[in-house]
């Protein structure tokens, strides 16, 4: 929106250097978020509230430790199956510049 702002000339947004203001706009909107969570947070989205409990609350615990450390089922056969169809070579799985 900052960007649509600037570039339709709407002052004050015209006249602000972007990739200088963003950074410091965007901490300042998260730390209301915090400050939000921490102190009020009936106000937020629950979907919100929700993600950063879990963010932030649940996962200091070592109570899961199984879900931490090991994975999936799922990612298991994901993988196992992508280095079975790739069996000449499993190293280039990993090889990001072939990919590009």
């Amino acid at each position: 929106l900052f960007k649509l702002l600037a570039k339709k000339g709407v002052k004050p947004f015209a006249s602000v250097n972007y990739a200088r203001v963003y950074p410091v706009f965007a901490a300042a909107v998260w730390a209301v978020v915090m400050w939000l969570y921490e102190c009020h947070p009936d106000v937020l989205q629950p979907s919100l509230t929700a993600s950063m409990k879990y963010l932030y609350a649940d996962t200091n615990t070592w109570d899961r430790a199984r879900e931490t450390f090991l994975p999936s089922a799922a990612s298991t056969l994901v993988v196992g199956s992508m280095l079975w169809l790739n069996r000449a070579a499993p190293r280039t799985l990993l090889d990001l510049t072939k990919r590009l």
